[in-house]
């Protein structure tokens, strides 16, 4: 029987970012923006601390190196829920010498209305709004058949976000 050491294969992925609840009691926060409700990373315009805000679905193409009980692989995936993806990005508008989106978000404005799949600039993903799309650079070690540890690199664009590490069952 002929060892594979290629795979692929679908995956459903969930994070939550505790980021994105509603942060109002950071001094410089509060004194650039005295009646806003932003985010530690000031890219997302919330009007209330909700712990749902902190969750994420997606999708991922999975392709997996095997060596082994080792596997490596990149997932490529896309959010099938993102509560804030209509919140961002958010500018502070009172310094019109730092907006580079018109269209931006702040305080009063009514959230954008977008689907799974929206125009973004990929190449200011993470910096400016994370978009619709992500990649994770995955390490897993079946501890059984079914069974595995993983560690991995979450990104958006071309910065990184997170390493994780995770308990998995493959089927």
């Amino acid at each position: 029987m002929p060892v594979s050491i290629f795979r692929i294969g679908l995956g459903v992925d969930g994070f939550y970012d505790g980021y994105y609840a509603c942060i109002s009691n950071i001094p410089d926060v509060i004194a650039a923006n005295p009646n806003a409700n932003i985010t530690y990373f000031g890219k997302t315009y919330l009007k209330e601390s909700n712990i749902a805000n902190c969750f994420r679905v997606g999708l991922s193409l999975q392709p997996e190196f095997i060596i082994g009980r080792l596997t490596a692989g990149l997932h490529v995936g896309f959010y099938l829920y993102d509560p804030i993806k209509n919140l961002e990005p958010f500018e502070n508008q009172s310094d019109p010498s730092k907006q580079t989106d018109p269209n931006a978000l702040h305080p009063g404005d009514e959230p954008f209305d977008r689907g799974v799949f929206y125009g973004y600039d990929f190449t200011k993903a993470s910096n400016y709004q994370d978009g619709w799309c992500y990649m994770q650079f995955v390490l897993k070690y079946h501890v059984l058949d079914h069974m595995f540890v993983q560690l991995g690199l979450k990104t958006h664009g071309v910065r990184a976000e997170f390493i994780d590490a995770g308990l998995g069952v493959a089927f």
